[in-house]
Protein backbone atom coordinates (compact mmCIF):
# COMPACT_ATOMS: atom_id res chain seq x y z
CA UNK A 1 0.00 0.00 0.00
CA UNK A 2 1.35 3.05 -1.22
CA UNK A 3 0.86 6.71 0.72
CA UNK A 4 -1.85 7.78 -1.37
CA UNK A 5 -3.96 4.42 -0.94
CA UNK A 6 -3.45 4.74 3.20
CA UNK A 7 -4.49 8.65 2.80
CA UNK A 8 -7.20 7.48 1.27
CA UNK A 9 -8.54 4.64 3.47
CA UNK A 10 -8.30 6.95 6.13
CA UNK A 11 -10.73 9.99 4.06
CA UNK A 12 -12.91 6.90 3.46
CA UNK A 13 -13.59 6.24 7.03
CA UNK A 14 -14.59 9.66 7.86
CA UNK A 15 -16.57 10.32 5.63
CA UNK A 16 -18.33 7.16 6.53
CA UNK A 17 -18.13 7.74 10.23
CA UNK A 18 -19.18 11.41 10.30
CA UNK A 19 -20.63 12.65 6.86
CA UNK A 20 -21.96 9.82 5.69
CA UNK A 21 -25.52 11.13 5.78
CA UNK A 22 -24.70 14.93 5.29
CA UNK A 23 -25.80 16.55 2.14
CA UNK A 24 -22.83 18.91 2.15
CA UNK A 25 -19.74 17.18 0.81
CA UNK A 26 -16.83 18.11 3.50
CA UNK A 27 -13.38 18.99 1.38
CA UNK A 28 -10.50 16.82 2.61
CA UNK A 29 -6.95 19.11 2.56
CA UNK A 30 -3.39 16.91 3.16
CA UNK A 31 -0.58 19.05 3.81
CA UNK A 32 2.88 18.03 5.55
CA UNK A 33 3.89 19.44 8.85
CA UNK A 34 8.27 19.64 8.76
CA UNK A 35 9.66 20.87 12.39
CA UNK A 36 13.18 22.38 12.73
CA UNK A 37 14.69 22.73 15.78
CA UNK A 38 17.95 24.41 16.85
CA UNK A 39 19.34 22.46 19.90
CA UNK A 40 22.97 23.31 21.16
CA UNK A 41 23.79 25.05 17.96
CA UNK A 42 23.34 22.04 16.40
CA UNK A 43 20.12 21.79 13.64
CA UNK A 44 18.06 18.71 14.26
CA UNK A 45 15.16 17.53 12.34
CA UNK A 46 12.54 16.74 14.18
CA UNK A 47 9.11 14.40 12.74
CA UNK A 48 7.27 14.85 9.56
CA UNK A 49 3.70 14.82 10.61
CA UNK A 50 1.22 14.43 7.47
CA UNK A 51 -2.23 16.61 8.54
CA UNK A 52 -5.73 15.63 7.18
CA UNK A 53 -7.58 19.07 7.94
CA UNK A 54 -11.18 18.66 6.97
CA UNK A 55 -13.33 22.09 5.94
CA UNK A 56 -17.02 21.66 6.06
CA UNK A 57 -19.71 24.30 6.52
CA UNK A 58 -17.46 26.87 7.07
CA UNK A 59 -15.23 25.48 9.80
CA UNK A 60 -11.78 23.36 9.44
CA UNK A 61 -10.77 20.42 12.00
CA UNK A 62 -7.16 19.25 11.79
CA UNK A 63 -5.59 16.14 12.55
CA UNK A 64 -2.29 14.37 12.09
CA UNK A 65 -2.83 10.85 10.49
CA UNK A 66 0.80 9.65 10.07
CA UNK A 67 4.17 10.46 12.07
CA UNK A 68 7.87 9.93 11.01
Amino acid sequence: MDIIDAIQRIVNEVVENEYRHDECPPEFIVSLLYEKSVELDERSDKDHKIILTVRHLGSCFSKVIFLK
